[in-house]
């Protein structure tokens, strides 16, 4: 399975609030979402991290989040997978 794009949702009555998906090969779609900064973390979203992570296998979480933590700099993340 790898990663084919990286969208995000606004809407005009909750401007703080971004919805994220990341959508797969095999027809799969994450969900994922912000309050905080979303104009910033949409543009960083589309900037920086769709390049380096599409076409990258979505259950490597600690590799991609390794691969991105390096530039923002954070101490920890989160992910939260579909139940199979």
């Amino acid at each position: 399975m790898k990663i084919r794009a990286v969208e995000t949702i606004r809407i005009a009555e909750r401007p703080n609030l971004l919805w994220v998906e990341v959508h797969t090969d095999e027809s799969i779609t994450g969900l994922g979402e912000t309050f905080f900064l979303s104009r910033t973390v949409e543009e960083y979203l589309h900037e920086y991290v769709a390049p380096r992570v599409i076409g990258r296998d979505p259950l490597e979480i600690d590799l991609l989040a390794a691969d991105l933590v390096g530039y923002l700099g954070f101490r920890s993340s989160g992910a939260e997978l579909p139940r199979t």
